[in-house]
């Protein structure tokens, strides 16, 4: 159930931060087109009202997307550690991801509270695990 928390708050947090991304975005998208007109006037990019003006498009947009960054971040790790949670192999969290089985037990081992539950982050055979189910898996030591 935590982690279905977990992958709960991580979508409400995604959706807030898409809300205020798209608010942001239309802000950016106005002072970029006040400084596009303002050039007009002026025949030089260095005028004083059109560094600062550059600078901040530059300094919110940055700002927009390292929030961005961070709300995918914490959703990625969020819904493969629900899915591993739920009993899923790491190939079958990569195809869902469509990745690789390294790169989930990367996330995951970026993901916190997930290390102690997860064994180690051992790989399978390499065969297809779809008709295995979770006790097979943690069987060959995948899962405690």
């Amino acid at each position: 159930m935590a982690s279905t928390d977990q992958m709960t708050e991580a979508l409400e947090e995604t959706a807030d931060a898409a809300r205020k991304s798209a608010a942001r975005q239309q802000e950016i998208a106005d002072m970029a087109d006040e400084v596009v007109a303002l050039h007009r006037t002026q025949d030089r990019w260095n005028t004083p009202p059109q560094t600062r003006q550059v600078r901040l498009v530059l300094t919110i947009l940055a700002t927009c997307v390292a929030q961005l960054t961070h709300v995918l971040s914490r959703l990625r790790r969020a819904w493969a550690s629900t899915l591993l949670s739920e009993g899923l192999s790491l190939r079958q969290i990569a195809r869902h991801f469509g990745v690789s089985h390294q790169r989930v037990s990367a996330l995951l081992a970026q993901s916190p509270g997930t290390r102690a539950s997860f064994g180690g982050y051992r790989a399978t055979s390499g065969a297809d695990d779809e008709g295995e189910c979770p006790d097979e898996y943690r069987e060959r030591g995948n899962l405690e």
